[in-house]
């Protein structure tokens, strides 16, 4: 897609469902963490191969940003869970530093002060 629209080719949204896809142990949509990582190898060869006006090199760069920072969150749910408190932090501080939303730093200062209750917090969602 982004080949497509970065040659001048016109995409368009389309209500009508064209395909049926099944989910499986092996497919993306069954593995939340590989659907992210296909993206970010995506936008790395898009930065590698197209040749990107400076906008556009920091669109993809802020996107790839992202993606990171959700990466390093889940993570830090991850290790939250596992009882791995301060590693937990880390993770959870370094999103909060790639993308610094309101949300993940305050996830990173109470992860840091009150581990026991953002871990009870997340068993409660989850």
């Amino acid at each position: 897609w982004l080949r497509v629209a970065h040659s001048g080719g016109r995409i368009a949204y389309q209500r009508a469902p064209l395909v049926h896809h099944r989910v499986h142990d092996a497919s993306l949509t069954a593995q939340p963490l590989q659907l992210p990582r296909g993206a970010l190898r995506v936008l790395e060869k898009a930065l590698r191969e197209l040749q990107l006006t400076h906008a556009e090199r920091a669109a993809i760069e802020w996107r790839m940003a992202i993606i990171n920072a959700d990466l390093l969150a889940e993570d830090a749910k991850r290790l939250l869970l596992a009882g791995d408190y301060r590693t937990a932090h880390e993770r959870m501080q370094a999103s909060a530093h790639l993308v610094p939303t309101r949300k993940r730093k305050l996830a990173a200062l109470c992860i840091r002060w009150t581990p026991w209750l953002a871990r009870q917090a997340l068993q409660a969602r989850r």
